[in-house]
């Protein structure tokens, strides 16, 4: 699917539509392998259990990671990827991380060697009100301004996709998969970068920039 074709089915579904998401504003999660001592990480669906996974299902291709293939279901759904990208810091990129899964490969291989530590973070966040062929803009805007600047690497995929009435069969929304580690040989390569997205204040400040800069509002907190 591409961007002109989700405008077609905005306008048809109308831009009101987007101002009720069905997921969350924004969700940061660590990338963790499984762990079978926490049933919280065993719960994790097997396409977010690595950074190679977290690839592969973002962009809506099959594969393996390094506990094996991944179940595919969720290639049934490949018609919602609209556009996908990467942002990353030119000047300072190694080319061999600048396309492709190496980087998150990498990343797992380090987070195996460190089974506390997360590979990288996995964003999801709801799309704002706004003209489809905006999105691409809007996110990498954000995502220089906030996460490269800093040093981070940032994979990107938006999914949307309309249905027979109207609505939305997947609401848009964007997912990010954020760098959690040192990547050049010269700066501690495979360690935790703790400067970005490592505690719950840096992620509420990421959160906050992503509200600001799609003007939605977080969800109220229910008891």
């Amino acid at each position: 699917m591409t961007l002109n074709i989700v405008r077609e089915q905005t306008r048809a579904v109308g831009l009101k539509a987007l101002d009720r998401p069905e997921i969350m504003p924004f969700r940061a999660s660590p990338i963790l392998p499984p762990d079978p001592t926490d049933p919280r990480r065993e719960q994790l669906r097997k396409t977010h259990r690595t950074a190679k996974a977290s690839w592969l299902y973002i962009n809506r291709e099959e594969g393996e990671d390094r506990f094996g293939p991944l179940p595919n279901g969720y290639m049934s759904k490949a018609g919602d990827l609209v556009a996908s990208g990467r942002r990353h810091p030119l000047h300072r990129y190694p080319l061999k991380y600048r396309t492709g899964p190496v980087i998150w490969e990498e990343a797992d291989a380090a987070a195996a060697l460190d089974p506390a530590g997360a590979a990288g973070i996995h964003i999801v966040a709801s799309l704002p009100r706004t003209a489809p062929g905006e999105w691409q803009r809007l996110i990498e805007r954000y995502i220089d301004d906030s996460l490269v600047s800093r040093g981070m690497v940032v994979d990107w995929a938006v999914h949307a996709l309309g249905d027979d009435s109207g609505g939305w069969a997947t609401h848009p929304h964007v997912h990010m998969i954020v760098s959690a580690r040192r990547f050049r040989p010269d700066m501690r390569k495979g360690q935790r970068q703790r400067s970005w997205l490592f505690n719950a204040s840096q992620i509420d400040q990421a959160e906050d920039a992503w509200l600001a800069i799609t003007g939605l509002q977080r969800l109220p907190y229910t008891a």
